[in-house]
């Protein structure tokens, strides 16, 4: 199918990049969460999460990544490498007129690291107006999958989609099926796509690929409110549960857990243990220049990124698209959003004035990572100063500082770099091995 939106007039779309910040004041502490402000591309709404769904299938190149281009009349060979150049797949051979630029939104919030909480907030929403709806869930891979283990989908009966399993290949197929009452009408069951070459081909599933998922019918009773209220609220206090899914017993559980357990299936017996749990976040304390590099760096690595300065100016300046901005003092905004295992904290302003008290407070949460800017130096006077605030040597021993593997990084992008791989090293639990490494090449 081609892809040709009508405008409704021979004018061009409305320019949608003009005044992307908003006013400062409304873009202070968390204004840039979802629900998006209303973005049109011709006559698609891409609030739509149905017409977003649709709209993935013909220019998936979107939700891939962000993208810098403003307005794309026609998608020619130039147009194409462009994107080619960017790691985008071209939307399609032809003509086609779009606006790929989007105020707000950014690849990693399409990816699956944070479309748990997306889904699971979605199906909240359909219970608590007493609409019912299916969840499913991509439980085994086979061959090249667009979506790994674990991904999500939620739809309701009017067509509306939250969440992929496939970047855009079964998603239609599912929902009809789902809508005509073939799958999963009364009770949860398990469904494969790709079981032949043929099949793989017909879905658009790469090479051969396929995937086994499960799908559950969500009604609106008493229960499932309860259940899923209770996700919800875990999910917005950045703490893991854990859920359990009985096919052949038709029943589902949860459970509080305090650490990430992978997905498990049970094709016997039918079972389902799912984990879920906030997405890695790196809470950056400074809107510098570094900050400014980190934040893009760290998207790319799928983190959630929160930046805090409590200097207005500075957030006001600080334009990285799909970055939560918080006007506070740091140590106020840490203990609000960053005390959880699934947090790195790092200071980057070199004034000790902010810095101090990030880290101050910092040093008691259970943050995985938490790092500060500056010299050998600076960073013994740092240590000097935190023990007068009465942190003990244990709280202070968690200090990277100097910020970053001693890659010799002198500008701020090559800052940046260290201090993602520091964060990266101790997440895969390397970095004393890096750090000798580091130490044994340079002597």
């Amino acid at each position: 199918a081609e892809f040709s939106p009508d405008f409704g007039d021979d004018s061009p779309p409305p320019d949608i990049t003009s005044g992307r910040r908003g006013p400062s004041k409304t873009r202070r502490r968390l204004q840039l969460q979802p629900p998006f402000p209303p973005v049109r591309i011709g006559a698609l709404d891409i609030t739509d999460s149905r017409q977003i769904h649709h709209l993935q299938n013909l220019a998936s190149a979107f939700f891939k990544h962000a993208v810098t281009d403003t307005l794309v009349p026609q998608i020619g060979r130039k147009q194409r490498q462009i994107l080619a150049q960017r790691g985008l797949d071209h939307a399609h051979e032809g003509n086609c007129r779009f606006v790929v630029k989007l105020p707000y939104l950014n690849g990693s919030m399409w990816q699956m690291q944070a479309v748990d909480e997306e889904v699971l907030n979605q199906v909240h929403e359909w219970l608590s107006a007493d609409r019912a709806c299916w969840l499913a869930t991509v439980v085994e891979t086979w061959g090249s999958s667009p979506r790994p283990v674990g991904s999500l989908l939620a739809c309701d009966q009017d067509g509306h989609i939250q969440g992929s399993l496939s970047g855009g290949c079964v998603e239609d197929d599912l929902l009809e099926k789902l809508t005509n009452g073939e799958l999963a009408a009364n009770a949860a069951q398990q469904f494969r796509y790709g079981i032949s070459a043929e099949e793989s081909e017909k879905f658009g599933l790469p090479c051969g690929g396929s995937l086994l998922i499960v799908v559950e019918p969500v009604p609106p009773d008493a229960e499932h409110k309860a259940h899923f209220a209770h996700l919800h609220e875990r999910l917005a206090e950045r703490k893991s549960v854990r859920r359990t899914l009985d096919l052949k017993a038709g029943t589902f559980s949860h459970s509080d857990t305090g650490h990430f357990e992978p997905l498990s299936w049970d094709p016997d017996r039918q079972r389902l243990g799912h984990t879920y749990g906030p997405e890695f976040q790196l809470f950056i304390i400074g809107a510098g220049m570094v900050s400014r590099y980190l934040a893009e760096m760290a998207k790319m690595l799928d983190y959630r990124v929160t930046v805090c300065d409590p200097r207005e100016q500075f957030i006001d300046d600080f334009d990285v698209q799909g970055v939560t901005l918080v006007n506070d003092m740091p140590d106020d905004a840490v203990k609000a959003h960053a005390d959880d295992p699934a947090s790195a904290i790092v200071a980057l302003t070199h004034d000790p004035r902010i810095d101090d008290m990030g880290m101050m407070e910092a040093l008691k949460t259970k943050a995985f990572y938490i790092g500060a800017m500056g010299s050998s130096r600076t960073s013994a006077s740092r240590r000097e100063r935190l023990k007068e605030l009465d942190l003990s040597d244990a709280e202070i021993g968690r200090l990277h500082a100097p910020i970053g593997l001693p890659i010799g990084s002198k500008t701020p992008p090559e800052i940046a770099i260290a201090i993602l791989a520091e964060i990266t090293a101790v997440r895969k639990q390397t970095a004393d091995q890096a750090h000798h490494q580091l130490a044994s090449a340079g002597a």
